[in-house]
């Protein structure tokens, strides 16, 4: 596949910090991330909400203006995990590499692709309007959310893209793409030229992401709701989310970031990059 991603070493201290946190809803720890991710998304650019309700993790809500005639993006991740029920090879919350995948609970599911689309961000030239909802309560069905669904649906999104993918192989990417329309279907093609740059072939599916949580499918899926659909990222099949071992593969990272910039940047050029 690929080479390293140039961002490798930044993820790798980032996951292994947020791994050590081990942020499940309603923690400390789960704030502190929280707190670390809206300075990301302040130091990108974005004007930064957080919806708060007692008791509860919050809410991250960020937004970039569209420039004039041009889409917004949803983006959808949160960040906080499962707690460690299974016995593990080593410790679960301290951040382990080897042959090529990093070990940790939560390191899949979602801290892994958050802090790549967070770092990969940071390399976007050209910015679409961008609707960036991140919370902290996937885990537990997200009731944070499901009380601001009405206003985020309100938000005039043009295409929306889940928390992660996976990769059936190596050399083999699954992207999930549905409700297509002339701009989806752009960048699906645009995501396969990139794979296909890095001798990866791409198979669409035309449905969402199975959530690990059920409880949590409706809130998300109602965020959605009937717009334009995608989920591609570095996880693959065997992430093992939530299960004992829970893992990425470093192989897949460098691929997935260039999609994420490819996909702001040819959206903020109305399709012409």
């Amino acid at each position: 596949m690929s080479a390293a991603w140039h961002r490798e070493a930044e993820w790798l201290d980032r996951v292994g910090r947020w791994v050590a946190l081990h942020p499940v809803s309603g923690s400390a720890s789960a704030l502190e991330v929280a707190t670390e991710v809206h300075a990301d998304l302040r130091d990108l650019g974005f004007a930064v909400e957080e919806l708060r309700r007692s008791g509860h993790a919050p809410l991250l809500v960020a937004r970039r203006p569209a420039p004039i005639g041009i889409p917004t993006i949803g983006l959808y991740g949160h960040y906080d995990v499962e707690p460690v029920h299974e016995s593990w090879h080593g410790d679960a919350l301290q951040l382990r590499v080897a042959a090529g995948r990093a070990y940790g609970r939560g390191i899949a599911d979602n801290l892994g692709p958050l802090a790549q689309r967070l770092l990969a961000a940071r390399d976007v030239r050209s910015w679409p309007g961008v609707l960036w909802v991140i919370e902290g309560e996937e885990e537990m069905g997200s009731p944070v959310l499901a009380g601001h669904l009405a206003a985020l649906r309100e938000i005039d999104v043009a295409v929306w893209l889940d928390e992660t993918g996976y990769f059936e192989a190596p050399e083999r990417q699954r992207i999930l793409a549905f409700r297509s329309d002339e701009r989806l279907d752009d960048l699906c093609r645009r995501w396969r030229e990139l794979a296909h740059e890095k001798s990866v072939s791409v198979v669409l599916e035309a449905r969402a992401l199975n959530r690990a949580s059920a409880a949590s499918a409706g809130p998300v899926g109602s965020l959605f709701g009937e717009r334009p659909y995608a989920a591609f990222g570095p996880n693959d099949a065997r992430s093992n989310v939530h299960g004992a071992d829970e893992s990425l593969p470093l192989g897949t990272l460098a691929l997935t970031a260039h999609q994420l910039v490819a996909t702001l940047e040819h959206m903020a050029s109305g399709g012409q990059s």
